[in-house]
């Protein structure tokens, strides 16, 4: 979790993104159609800082990930991702409020209850089994709720792809979560920040192949995971379906000078989801 050291980062973030909106907004009308399609006007910006992290990734992040996977069984990493889900309960709670969801706060209320007591502080989820399931929410999304609309593409130091409005969303629930707050407020500083670290080495871990692959044949790492991490977004806001993968690593992976493919066995497109 974000204790008191990570607040002026998180600050940081939103100031940022708000210069970075101001400083679009008085941009030509004209741009190039690459970007126009990527929505990415800082990319030489976005690609070194993407860089970065990618050191950063290979030689931290990564390996404390293979370390916690080989060291920690499958089942226990299962039960503190539980764990780990149930105390951002207290936070999907607000957000479902505040973007008017009442049937979505109020399950989330039960399942918080649900899970703390009956299912041992969430290392077991009991809500699920009687039907109350989670209701993810994040200040990002409540924004978009409100009708602001998503700004420029950016990569975050650390935390990687976002948006103008995505990048305040996580600044203001850093800020909000009643989690991390009670816990910082109450002295417990360190342990917020293990299980942010926690948090994060978990989610690490359970992408460790997959991202290792997509590093590894992608032409355009970059690019790729720009194009996955937008439509993964708009998929989570219900604006647009999910595309497949598949469709990703034809158009990147694929060399560009290779003669085009026979249209009629190329995978569909996935269908929206029913709301």
């Amino acid at each position: 979790m974000m204790g008191p050291v990570y607040i002026p980062l998180a600050r940081s973030f939103a100031v940022l993104a708000t210069l970075f909106c101001c400083g679009c907004a008085g941009a030509p009308a004209q741009q190039d159609a690459v970007a126009d399609d990527t929505n990415d006007p800082l990319e030489p910006v976005n690609r070194a800082i993407f860089d970065t992290n990618q050191v950063f990734d290979h030689y931290v992040l990564r390996p404390v990930a293979v370390g916690y996977v080989t060291v920690v069984p499958d089942g226990a990493r299962d039960a503190i991702r539980r764990a780990l889900d149930n105390m951002k309960e207290p936070a999907n709670f607000i957000n479902n409020v505040l973007q008017g969801n009442v049937s979505a706060a109020g399950t989330t209320v039960a399942r918080f209850a649900v899970n703390t007591t009956m299912g041992f502080g969430g290392f077991f989820d009991v809500a699920s089994e009687v039907e109350l399931p989670r209701q993810k929410a994040d200040f990002g999304q409540t924004l978009y709720t409100w009708g602001f609309g998503e700004g420029p593409y950016i990569v975050l130091p650390i935390f990687g792809p976002s948006n103008v409005r995505d990048a305040i969303g996580l600044g203001i629930d850093s800020l909000a979560d009643p989690t991390r707050y009670t816990l910082s407020s109450g002295g417990l500083q360190d342990v917020s920040y293990g299980l942010m670290a926690l948090d994060g080495t978990d989610e690490r871990g359970r992408v460790i192949d997959a991202l290792d692959d997509l590093e590894k044949h992608a032409l355009d790492y970059y690019a790729l995971m720009r194009s996955l991490a937008r439509q993964r977004r708009a998929d989570e806001l219900g604006i647009s379906p999910l595309i497949k993968i598949e469709l990703e690593k034809r158009a990147l992976y694929d060399d560009p000078d290779a003669p085009p493919r026979n249209q009629a066995t190329a995978p569909a497109a996935a269908q929206p989801k029913p709301r």
